[in-house]
């Protein structure tokens, strides 16, 4: 089990803390499943404690897009140890949110049942267009924005919100993320030029399907794992400070330079910094690449919070 970020603040009298201002949130993703407890005081969350497993659910398919049976174990197993985890830290409130890992899947029926049942718990699966939705809702609690377009791209999935005068236009998912272009597009660890080149093209296709307009030139705004993880790796590899939360498409393409002049130095940045995503990350980074060409942007603005806090601020200010 990997832990990342355990505390990310601090509290000056953790001992007379209440359990009851304490909500929960387990994100069932494609590639990944994060458990994170905020702090729900007036009307904003704090993140107290969050807890992260690569665990690839999209590799757990077959060919009639049913979810295996390794695929459901895993599901399952990584549930009941996170709601383990929230009754050992005396959170009760806690909501479950499925995405792409079983959107995407025919037999999501059959398999929230299952999982439902053994957990005891309701599970929400959320359609492309609710994802979008509190994606755009999470970075309002960071941004004080009217208008811009949110990008999340996850591991079966790349959610795009365009937002103006402080309304959505258009909220969705495209059905490609960094694990399925991953899985659908390269044959060794890391995609070759052509194999890019696939990655590139496929989103472009899903980008003129979805009638996603075209130089817009709006602020693009990233949440999630692959846009934290885009970020860390420019940062590091670009000598930025660390606690730089921009990311300028000039570097995105260095980067990409880098991956065929320099692999193996990029690759030892990878491995230092976020071995979980040797295989994702590239990818990732594509559909970033082609997203920021396709609206007209040159530099991405990384939100700390996206679906996960969205869905919880929705939530909590309509109780």
């Amino acid at each position: 089990m990997e832990w990342n970020d355990i505390i990310v603040e601090q509290e000056k009298d953790h001992d007379q803390h209440r359990g009851d201002d304490r909500v929960g949130i387990i994100d069932l993703g494609s590639n990944s499943v994060r458990l994170s407890v905020y702090k729900w005081a007036e009307g904003r969350l704090v993140q107290i404690f969050t807890k992260t497993e690569t665990v690839g659910l999209a590799s757990y398919v077959d060919s009639s897009r049913n979810l295996t049976e390794d695929g459901y174990r895993k599901s399952e197993d990584i549930l009941v140890e996170y709601l383990k985890t929230t009754r050992q830290l005396g959170v009760t409130d806690v909501s479950i949110i499925a995405t792409a890992s079983l959107r995407n899947i025919e037999n999501a029926p059959h398999v929230l049942r299952q999982l439902e049942a053994r957990i005891g718990r309701p599970i929400d699966l959320l359609s492309g267009e609710r994802e979008a939705e509190c994606d755009l809702e999470g970075v309002r609690q960071i941004y004080d924005i009217t208008e811009g377009v949110v990008v999340d791209i996850g591991g079966g999935s790349t959610e795009v919100v365009v937002f103006r005068g402080g309304r959505s236009e258009l909220a969705l998912a495209l059905p490609i993320g960094s694990l399925t272009a991953y899985l659908d597009h390269v044959q060794g660890l890391t995609p070759t030029l052509v194999e890019v080149e696939d990655i590139a093209e496929h989103v472009v296709r899903e980008l003129v399907k979805n009638k996603i307009p075209k130089d817009l030139k709006l602020p693009l705004y990233g949440v999630g794992g692959t846009l934290r993880a885009a970020n860390k790796l420019v940062n590091g590899v670009m000598l930025h400070d660390v606690a730089n939360k921009t990311i300028d498409a000039g570097d995105l393409k260095r980067i990409a330079r880098m991956a065929e002049t320099q692999p193996k130095i990029l690759l030892l940045n990878v491995i230092r910094e976020m071995p979980d995503r040797i295989h994702t990350i590239f990818p990732g980074i594509t559909i970033l690449r082609t997203i920021a060409r396709w609206v007209g942007t040159d530099v991405i603005h990384v939100s700390a919070f996206g679906v996960r806090e969205g869905y919880l601020q929705k939530r909590l200010t309509a109780d």
